[in-house]
């Protein structure tokens, strides 16, 4: 039975990056569950449950309020459970896990429930062509990309696909096989051929 509030240190297995947390009522009859007495209530009463800094917030307002007995309100009766949403751990070796009881609440429970999910990287293309030019932009016209623009598009296509194909080498266009350089994808320039003799060399 928690009135005020529990504290405890959770180690994350490796790899996980969500955590949800499940409170499971106890299954021995009517009293048992998350409650506040009828004095006691506000908008506020419920429950807290916190990662690190990140809060989830369940309240027994009038809506959700499901039955009255024992001179309290109820949203969760016995033999009941409720899962909060996803907490990201992603990169934490441990986090603190809080539940907290606000504004009279409390809440008698059989056990807690940690799930921790892992994500699965999507596997990428072998290579994709790239055309860097976005709207309003033409190298006939000389309207070209930024680089800021270039390394935008590239850290995008880097969780897609392992590597690049390109053409066009005009000013900002040549600095694309360095800039994939140093984000860590493959490149294969190649050349437009144009009717400009000069642009050609």
């Amino acid at each position: 039975m928690i009135y005020g509030w529990m504290k405890t240190n959770v180690k994350i297995p490796q790899g996980a990056d969500k955590l949800k947390v499940t409170v499971h009522v106890c299954s021995n009859g009517w009293g048992e569950g998350l409650a506040v007495d009828y004095g006691l209530w506000t908008d506020n009463s419920g429950i807290q449950i916190i990662v690190d800094d990140a809060v989830w917030y369940n309240k027994i307002n009038e809506s959700t309020i499901k039955s009255e007995h024992h001179h309290s309100y109820y949203k969760h009766d016995y033999g009941e459970s409720f899962s909060t949403n996803l907490f990201n751990v992603s990169g934490k070796d441990n986090v603190t896990l809080t539940i907290r009881m606000t504004d009279g609440a409390r809440l008698d429970f059989c056990n807690v429930t940690l799930t921790f999910f892992t994500h699965t990287p999507t596997e990428k293309y072998t290579g994709v062509c790239y055309s860097p030019f976005r709207d309003n932009e033409d190298p006939e016209f000389g309207i070209l990309p930024t680089i800021d623009e270039l390394k935008e598009d590239l850290f995008l296509i880097k969780n897609l696909s392992k590597s690049i194909r390109t053409y066009g080498i005009s000013k900002n266009l040549s600095e694309i096989p360095r800039l994939c350089e140093d984000i860590g994808i493959d490149c294969y320039p190649g050349a437009w051929i144009s009717r400009c003799k000069c642009d050609n060399e």
